[in-house]
This record gives C-alpha cells, sequence and structure tokens, in this order.
C-alpha cells in the first residue's frame, strides 16, 4: 500500500512539474478535498452541540418552570 501510494504521489509530481496548468488543477483539488473534511468535521461537532443544547434547554426550562411554581404556590 506504501508502495502504491509512493508511486502515486511521483507521478503527480513529475506531472505537476511538466505542467503548469496541471499543478494548478491538482492544487485547487487538493484545497477543496482538505475544506470537505474540514467542513464534515463542523458539521459532526455541530450536531453534538445541538444534542447538548437541546438538553440544555430542556433542564434550563425545568428549573425555570420549578422555581414559577415555587413563587406561585402550584
Amino acid at each position: 500500500m506504501a508502495q502504491a501510494k509512493k508511486l502515486v504521489e511521483g507521478y503527480l509530481l513529475r506531472a505537476a512539474h511538466r505542467s503548469d496548468i496541471f499543478a494548478h488543477i491538482l492544487i485547487w483539488h487538493l484545497q477543496s478535498q482538505a475544506m470537505a473534511e474540514q467542513m464534515e468535521e463542523l458539521r459532526s461537532k455541530e450536531r453534538r452541540l445541538g444534542h447538548v443544547n437541546k438538553q440544555l434547554k430542556i433542564k434550563v426550562s425545568f428549573k425555570l418552570s420549578l422555581q414559577e411554581s415555587r413563587r406561585t404556590g402550584v
């Protein structure tokens, strides 16, 4: 696997050295791939945060309702 990875990397580097257009396309693609991975990581964190926010809202609402019922005597 590592050997195949090195072969592909070598091929891409040689091709980028021969062609500025290819080099720019390769850079564009690699940056896009990195951004896609970062976006997926952010989406995952956002989903976890959304769950935490829902739980926090439930707890705060419950405490407020208890305080309100104690104050009003209901």
